[in-house]
């Protein structure tokens, strides 16, 4: 018999560290998220924390030429 385990969950990154990757500030990650550019996760009304995938969608977004 097998055992199956729950894939590991995505761990979830502050607003300071995803303004560190992006090399932005973190009212502009802050704008990302509320102008819905980066999707974030609340955990209270006062903790908003991202996925590595969701920084790593903006990034390529970013870096996409507009036509």
């Amino acid at each position: 018999m097998t055992t199956q385990t729950a894939p590991h969950p995505e761990p979830l990154l502050r607003a300071r560290e995803v303004a560190a990757i992006l090399g932005v500030s973190i009212e502009t990650v802050r704008r990302y998220e509320e102008e819905g550019s980066l999707h974030g996760v609340r955990l209270s009304t006062r903790a908003l924390r991202f996925t590595i995938n969701d920084v790593r969608a903006l990034i390529a977004a970013r870096s996409r030429p507009v036509a």
